[in-house]
């Protein structure tokens, strides 16, 4: 594919410089991943079967496209990937017997299915695997039998079969892709997450504490309950932001994402969305930008879900920022275009826009 080729709609993102740059260096790495393809021996419609690495141009579809596509055929000249399911079905939340609350008990697991299928040439869904699950806690093979006890992993997997595409092609000819993934992700209401949970009326007494600015109080109050609820970690992590003490406020934020029933990385809600921003920030603020960077895993998983795209610029700014000066430009550039493009704040856009300039004469 060669770079007069390549269409983009990245022109009010990137100056013309910096544009250039990108497109020259995507350039290379698509003629380096057909000269790999070349190697394998593989010829016409079989190279999409490539086992060439393409890891390193994921950024690019970001950075140009604003697409999250990973499947090598997207990357080959000929072919064409069949892009967004035309028809597909959100799955109906799997329930349990009621609480006392009358909440359903599982109505508190919030998560992500990711199944894992093909496509045939008229654009039919075949081979259905579950890929990955969060609500089986520890990581499994992808089509584990043990996702056929996950209730979620069974709803994902009867709504995978309702998913039809326009084929893949290669040279206008239809042809058979593996390897695609789908994401389904399971939410119900976060008030109710949060009442079912417990401590509601703690919590709401320790906002008020923190909003009349008695800090101290609030955290004599928080660490009194922490042992009885897990939210009281995401209080006191808002505490010590506040008082600017940001290795408290980085572990209590950590402590919050990441310990107990918050394990589970597909639960993004509001609460865990400013249990990550602090986290973020205090890591920024001591120049951790590595211990930014392990947490991009979960930083993407919010990424994914739409609804939160205006609340993630700045978190996205200072993941773009750690790549940056950490020497990972391209992954730095399209983080900090991730950030651009999800907020009206000039000022967070004038930042970017200087960190950008920074990251042309880098290149």
């Amino acid at each position: 594919m060669l770079l007069c080729s390549l269409t983009v709609n990245s022109d009010q993102d990137l100056s013309q410089s910096l544009n250039t740059k990108l497109l020259k260096i995507y350039s290379d790495l698509l003629l380096d991943l057909e000269a790999c393809v070349d190697d394998e021996g593989l010829n016409g419609i079989d190279r999409h079967q490539t086992k060439c690495n393409v890891d390193n141009l994921h950024p690019f579809q970001n950075i140009f496209y604003q697409t999250q596509y990973k499947h090598a055929s997207l990357y080959l000249d000929g072919f064409e990937y069949p892009g967004q399911a035309i028809k597909s079905v959100q799955p109906k939340y799997p329930v349990d017997k009621p609480s006392g609350s009358g909440i359903f008990i599982d109505d508190y697991r919030n998560g992500v299915v990711v199944i894992v299928f093909s496509i045939d040439k008229e654009g039919k869904t075949f081979n259905h695997q579950v890929f990955s699950s969060t609500f089986t806690f520890t990581k499994r093979e992808p089509g584990s039998e043990f996702f056929g006890k996950d209730k979620f992993s069974r709803a994902a997997l009867k709504a995978a079969l309702e998913l039809k595409y326009e084929p893949a092609t290669y040279r206008g000819s239809p042809l058979v892709l593996n390897g695609i993934k789908f994401r389904y992700r399971f939410a119900l209401n976060e008030n109710e997450i949060a009442t079912g949970r417990g401590g509601v009326v703690e919590l709401n007494n320790i906002n008020k504490l923190i909003k009349k600015g008695k800090l101290q109080k609030a955290k004599e109050k928080s660490l009194e309950k922490i042992d009885d609820y897990h939210y009281m970690n995401l209080q006191l992590a808002k505490i010590f932001f506040l008082e600017k003490n940001y290795p408290q406020a980085q572990k209590y934020a950590y402590d919050f994402l990441y310990d107990n029933w918050s394990i589970i990385e597909g639960q993004q809600n509001k609460f865990r969305l400013l249990g990550l921003s602090i986290l973020t920030e205090s890591f920024f603020k001591q120049n951790k930008y590595k211990e930014i960077i392990d947490n991009h895993k979960l930083i993407k998983n919010f990424n994914l879900s739409k609804e939160y795209k205006n609340d993630l610029a700045q978190v996205n700014m200072f993941l773009g920022l750690s790549y940056l000066f950490e020497g990972d430009l391209i992954k730095g550039i399209e983080h900090l275009l991730i950030a651009k493009r999800s907020t009206e704040n000039l000022k967070v856009i004038e930042i970017i826009d200087l960190y950008l300039n920074e990251a042309d004469k880098a290149i």
